[in-house]
């Protein structure tokens, strides 16, 4: 009981803390119209979706744990290849999850120059040599060392494969209940209709300062798609989580097709942007049928969509993105393998080339220093 009072209270105090933050807002920077466009968000799209997290938070999703088990356990054995692959090629065994034991066995044993103006700054602070991304990826272009280059690629592996097994495979079984288990929650029993295990998740619906869903404990929204691992082969983690009336039911992927650019060419009205998604050389398509990072690349290299290579057309998307998410120029051109000056070019080649994108950015930060805020287009 006095566990459940210290819940009802802390609730109690959070709901007084947004009151008077909603109250403080509102002298600060809400006019009436903005009051009434604010409620019909919170009547309209708020509280409708608190109803449906909290549905999905008691609900939770059917899980086959044994396949998750079998998973777990070739996702293991490819780990203790990559070490023994690893310790042939280096002459000797270290811990590959170790940043100082790799660095000892690269720069020291294997007497792997530490790569030009790689993160100066950085190691001054730590007084150590990096053996990050940045770093391994340079080495492993740079180094024609067949040994030096099969640890660094075991190394990165190794990585891979550590971030999946401890992201998304492990913390799965500590939150699977079965029916008798998922009954301590109450009311929410009545969601299960079947006696097969199910993941439970708590969905945030405030959580984020640009407005999108969080997921915590079994984050279910970083489950990956399918991918290639090193020893293993294609992983599909996505197909351990089943329907529980596979008879009757099933589950249906959905994603929308490249929502960012949809949003951002309607907001800014930008004519060129609009083109690109609404047709094509060749006529009138369907937005599945046009990869638009290719068409936008096709434009601005000058050459038809055809012959667009992947390269160009992922560095284009970047550049794009960057801008809408307010990625800086160095992060950038670590993201695309080019200098400072490539991907700040990059960046003002596709404002030039569409010019009412610009314009829409510096009226949304203008608006949002004066307002105080931003909103989506449902007001929200």
């Amino acid at each position: 009981m006095d566990a459940v009072l210290s819940e009802c209270l802390s609730v109690a105090i959070r709901a007084e803390w947004t009151r008077m933050f909603q109250r403080d807002i509102e002298r600060r920077f809400c006019t009436q119209d903005d009051q009434q466009m604010f409620l019909d968000a919170f009547i309209q799209q708020e509280t409708p979706t608190a109803v449906l997290l909290a549905e999905l938070d008691v609900t939770g999703i059917c899980c086959e744990s044994e396949f998750f088990t079998s998973l777990h356990d070739s996702v293991e054995s490819a780990i203790d290849d990559i070490r023994e692959k690893a310790r042939q090629a280096a002459g000797k065994t270290f811990n590959l999850a170790s940043p100082q034991q790799v660095a000892e066995v690269l720069y020291d044993d294997m007497k792997v120059s530490y790569p030009d103006n790689l993160s100066v700054e950085r190691k001054k602070k730590t007084d150590q040599r990096s053996t990050d991304q940045e770093a391994l990826s340079r080495i492993l272009r740079e180094s024609r060392d067949p040994n030096v280059r099969a640890v660094v690629q075991m190394i990165l592996h190794h990585r891979s494969l550590s971030g999946f097994m401890s992201k998304e495979i492990k913390s799965i079984p500590q939150y699977t209940l079965d029916l008798d288990e998922g009954a301590e929650m109450g009311s929410g029993r009545r969601w299960h209709e079947s006696s097969k295990p199910r993941c439970f998740s708590k969905w945030n619906q405030m959580q984020t300062g640009t407005g999108r869903l969080s997921c915590a404990t079994l984050n279910m929204q970083n489950i990956p798609k399918p991918q290639v691992l090193e020893g293993i082969g294609e992983v599909r983690a996505r197909d351990g989580f089943k329907t529980a009336q596979p008879d009757t039911h099933v589950l249906v992927s959905v994603d929308y097709a490249q929502i960012e650019m949809r949003i951002f060419a309607h907001f800014c009205g930008d004519g060129g942007l609009q083109q690109i998604l609404n047709q094509s050389d060749s006529g009138w398509r369907g937005p599945n049928d046009v990869d638009i990072y290719t068409e936008m690349a096709a434009r601005h290299y000058r050459r038809a969509s055809s012959a667009v290579s992947k390269e160009q057309r992922n560095k284009f998307k970047r550049a794009y993105l960057s801008l809408i998410y307010g990625t800086g120029n160095e992060a950038l051109a670590k993201q695309i393998d080019a200098t400072v000056a490539e991907a700040q070019t990059l960046k003002q080649q596709f404002l030039r080339q569409f010019p009412e994108a610009k314009t829409f950015m510096d009226r949304t930060q203008h608006n949002a220093q004066i307002r105080g805020f931003v909103t989506t287009i449902t007001g929200r």
